[in-house]
């Protein structure tokens, strides 16, 4: 426990410092953080095969509103955003997350 190295223990304060900021930050400033950082798979599954995914979210669609809006909004306009594989690791959903992921 005492021997970490040092970029660890550099990761896990970046994670604390991103953790800190997200919840410093209005809501709406986060969901912009989350919809531009985090990953969705469908995204890009939009860019190999829009059909399929155009047809899931029409089920979607027709069966709750509220969901619909959420697949909207993560899915956006459908272009993959190519660093989000990288920098969904470091958004975290609470101090209990961030602090398991550390360990």
């Amino acid at each position: 426990m005492f021997n970490v190295p040092a970029s660890i223990v550099g990761i896990i304060g970046i994670l604390v410092l991103i953790q800190a900021a997200c919840d410093s930050i209005p809501p709406r400033l986060f969901l912009d953080i989350l919809q531009n950082f985090a990953f969705v798979p469908g995204r890009f599954t939009y860019g190999f095969d829009s059909d399929s995914v155009s047809l899931a979210y029409d089920a979607v669609a027709r069966q709750d509103e509220e969901r619909a809006q959420l697949a909207r909004f993560f899915l956006g306009d459908g272009k993959p955003l190519w660093w989000t594989p990288l920098t969904y690791a470091f958004l975290h959903g609470g101090w209990l997350h961030v602090g398991m992921n550390s360990l």
